[in-house]
């Protein structure tokens, strides 16, 4: 909280004046010019926002195609996603085209890996090789993020719950800015993945099903499934942006594009596995 008001103190502005700050801090984002406060000051929520609004626009143009199968998916999956995703970004001023087409290329599986069991088990966006350049502090607050996603009870916690649980590390993120411990870009990387982790839990919880009802098969997966699914494509979204952001050069629009592109893919392994009888959130499937 002090670091909230420490911001709110030097860095009082109107609504263009955000507007404006937050154009500059995306362009600059890596830049030692510019302030702590101007970078707690961002406004990430928006992060997350974008990523929600995201997926629910790949998911209403898959649910026109449904129910879908097998074949739908080996014909259309990375086209439909690298098409439908563009079109997000493009109509809401997100990036640049080349750039994004680059990005979900690399966050979405191939047609043909989208059919195989053996790529989409080891296909899931990790956020291992970005720990591996964190300071202590950063490394200790990622993995607490994590932990949070990783011990949620999909089946019996509120979702309001998980949320306040993540918000309170903002405080802690600010307090490791403030002190020095943590480096701006890697306090930007925590901002970013606390956003899309309390986004993409949000979105997830109320429409995992949705997703779920997409295909052909009569079969009703266990909740207990689901809350696995949960888990793992919530760890996929965080782990995109967190990359996204990293390579590419500081750039936030670059973690909404990869983390959508790693969610929309997560959604259709999903469909996938449940098309095929098997659960490949789970270690011996």
């Amino acid at each position: 909280f002090g670091a909230a008001i420490l911001t709110a103190g030097l860095y009082a502005c109107s609504n263009d004046d955000a507007t404006t700050a937050n154009t500059t801090t995306e362009q600059t984002m890596a830049a030692k010019s510019i302030s702590d406060v101007e970078i707690m000051n961002y406004d990430y929520e928006e992060i997350g926002i974008v990523h929600n609004q995201g997926l629910e626009y790949v998911y209403n143009r898959l649910a026109a195609n449904a129910p879908l199968n097998d074949s739908y998916i080996m014909h259309q999956s990375q086209s439909f996603l690298i098409e439908s995703i563009g079109k997000f970004l493009e109509v809401n001023g997100i990036g640049n085209n080349p750039d994004n087409i680059s990005i979900i290329q690399k966050y979405t599986l191939t047609n043909n890996d989208f059919l195989s069991f053996d790529a989409r088990k080891n296909y899931v966006p990790s956020l291992q090789e970005y720990k591996n350049s964190l300071s202590s502090d950063a490394l200790n607050l990622t993995n607490e993020i994590e932990n949070k996603v990783e011990n949620f009870d999909f089946e019996n916690s509120s979702i309001a719950n998980f949320e306040n649980e993540l918000r309170e590390k903002i405080a802690d993120s600010n307090k490791l800015l403030e002190t020095q411990k943590i480096s701006q870009n890697e306090y930007i990387t925590l901002r970013t993945s606390i956003s899309i982790a309390i986004h993409s839990g949000q979105y997830w919880k109320a429409n995992l099903n949705n997703w779920n009802n997409l295909v052909t098969t009569s079969d009703k997966q266990p909740s207990s499934w689901l809350g696995r699914w949960w888990r793992q494509t919530v760890k996929s979204d965080i782990a995109g942006g967190a990359d996204g952001y990293k390579n590419g050069g500081g750039k936030v629009d670059d973690a909404k594009t990869a983390a959508i592109a790693a969610s929309v893919s997560a959604g259709l392994q999903m469909i996938i596995d449940k098309i095929g009888g098997v659960d490949s959130t789970q270690p011996g499937s």
